[in-house]
C-alpha cells in the first residue's frame, strides 16, 4: 500500500460508525438539559468534532452548546455551578473542564457547555472559563462552520489521531486552528506532505506562534497551554519526524 492510501485507511479506521443524534443517550441528555434550563433555554446545539466532521473513535466526546437567555438570573460562573449541582443531584459525577462539564451517560462521554447570548442582536455568546475565572466572548457556531468549510477535515482527523495515539494534551480547537493557519493556502497538497508540514511546524515554530480566536481577536487560543505542555507536543513531533515508516507514526 502506498503512503497516501495508508494514511487514508488510518483516517477511515477511526471514523465513528454512528452519529450521536441517532442514539437514545443523546436524546436522554438533551431532555436532561431542557429539564434543567426550563424556559430560560434559548437553543441547544450539537457542536465540536461531531458537527465539524472531525470526530474519531479515540476522542469521541459529544459536545452540546447550551445557550441560555441573557435575562437569566444567574451570572456565568453561577450558571456553570448550578448546572454542576443539578447533574450531581441527578446521579452524575460531572467533571469540570475549562468551559464545560463532562458527564458519562450510557457509556457515551458528553461535554456540556453552558453559555449566554452576549446580547439580543449578537450572534456571539459568553462562556465561563473556569481555569481563569473569567468570561469569554466567542462564537462556537462560527467555529464549527469555519472548520467544516476548511477543506482540511482529513488532515485534522489524522493530526488528532496522532495526538491521541501519543496521549498528548492538545485541545482540539487549538489543534484545528493550527492546521488552518498553516495550510489554508496548501489544501491541494497530498495528505502525507501536509501532515509532515504540520510536524515540522510543531517541531520548530509551534511554541512561539500566537493563535487567535477567529470570532474574537481578544481571545488568544494559544494561551490555553502552558510552555511545558507545548514543549511536550514539540518533543513528540520531533520524535515523529525521526520515525522510519508511517506504520510507526500512526497505526
Amino acid at each position: 500500500m502506498d503512503k497516501e492510501k495508508y494514511l487514508n485507511s488510518i483516517v477511515d479506521k477511526y471514523k465513528p460508525k454512528q452519529q450521536p443524534e441517532s442514539t437514545s443517550a443523546f436524546k436522554d441528555v438533551c431532555s436532561l438539559i431542557k429539564s434543567w434550563a426550563g424556559e430560560t433555554l434559548q437553543s441547544l446545539h450539537l457542536v465540536g468534532a461531531h458537527r465539524k466532521g472531525t470526530a474519531t473513535t479515540i476522542s469521541n466526546d459529544v459536545d452540546l452548546l447550551i445557550i441560555m437567555d441573557s435575562k437569566t438570573c444567574f451570572d456565568l460562573k453561577h450558571l456553570y455551578e448550578n448546572l454542576s449541582n443539578f447533574l450531581t443531584v441527578e446521579g452524575y459525577s460531572p467533571f469540570e473542564k475549562t468551559i464545560s462539564l463532562g458527564i458519562i451517560h450510557s457509556k457515551i462521554s458528553f461535554d456540556l457547555i453552558p453559555a449566554m447570548k452576549s446580547s439580543i442582536n449578537s450572534a456571539n455568546i459568553r462562556v465561563h472559563n473556569r481555569k481563569q475565572n473569567s468570561c469569554i466572548e466567542t462564537n462556537i457556531l462560527q467555529h464549527t462552520e469555519t472548520i467544516k468549510a476548511s477543506g482540511l477535515i482529513k488532515l485534522i482527523i489524522l493530526t488528532k489521531i496522532w495526538r491521541d495515539l501519543n496521549k498528548l494534551y492538545f485541545p482540539s480547537f487549538y489543534l484545528e486552528l493550527c492546521v488552518l493557519d498553516l495550510l489554508h493556502h496548501q489544501k491541494k497538497n497530498s495528505l502525507e506532505k501536509n501532515f509532515l508540514f504540520i510536524m515540522d511546524f510543531l517541531s520548530d515554530d509551534f511554541i512561539e506562534t500566537k493563535i487567535i480566536d477567529p470570532a474574537n481577536s481578544d481571545n488568544i487560543i494559544s494561551d490555553i497551554l502552558s510552555y511545558e505542555e507545548k514543549m511536550e507536543i514539540t518533543r513528540c513531533a520531533n520524535n515523529t519526524r525521526k520515525k522510519a515508516s508511517w506504520e510507526e507514526i500512526v497505526w
